[in-house]
């Protein structure tokens, strides 16, 4: 009898310790209440009186890849969010500050523009290089690297020289209608102090 209480206690420690250690999953599928958060550079995705340029949501005119990176802020916190931004090198563009939006206004927009079969969320976690996809299943939160990772995907093409109008109709839009951006009061050093990222927005 005495093995079997040892056994016992054994696999609860054991086990349901590693359990409880190993975070929670993150689904593929996105929640319409989702907050997605965008790292903001000035001044390459913000004007001088602090508004969002339609440039924050829209892959970089030079780039083959046509996706948006962004975090998902159900599965990691406002530090987190922060303090991977702010090491990122935009050039002459410096780390100012977050923004967010819910995955329900995007979608919202995404049907009154007709852009259901070219611009969706896309989960894609990176590993700590943050370039190759964590091909793992299932993703939990505590995975290193970008578990919580994922893009604004646009499915069109993008032509050289031309204006994108119906992509930049709908990331102008987003950006100035629907996302939320909090200047970030002390840039260059980790953590968040700023004002909590929660929706909806209380002054």
């Amino acid at each position: 009898m005495n093995w079997l209480i040892s056994f016992i206690n054994f696999i609860a420690k054991n086990f349901f310790k590693k359990k409880k250690n190993s975070g929670k999953i993150i689904p593929e599928k996105f929640h319409k209440d989702e907050i997605i958060v965008r790292g903001i550079f000035t001044p390459l995705y913000i004007s001088s009186k602090k508004i969002l340029r339609e440039g924050a949501f829209l892959p970089p005119p030079k780039r083959q890849e046509r996706d948006v990176s962004v975090l998902r802020h159900s599965y990691t916190d406002d530090n987190f969010c922060k303090n991977h931004c702010y090491k990122i090198n935009l050039g002459q563009s410096y780390y100012s500050g977050l923004a967010f939006f819910l995955i329900k206004h995007m979608e919202d927009l995404v049907n009154k523009h007709n852009l259901q079969d070219s611009v969706y969320m896309r989960f894609s976690p990176l590993q700590e290089d943050y370039r190759t996809p964590i091909t793992e299943r299932p993703i939990f939160t505590h995975f290193r690297g970008l578990p919580m990772h994922a893009d604004i995907y646009y499915n069109g093409e993008f032509t050289p020289g031309k204006p994108q109008t119906k992509f930049r109709l709908f990331a102008k839009e987003l950006a100035t209608n629907f996302s939320y951006y909090f200047e970030d009061p002390q840039p260059n050093e980790p953590g968040w102090i700023g004002k909590k990222i929660k929706y909806p927005i209380v002054s």
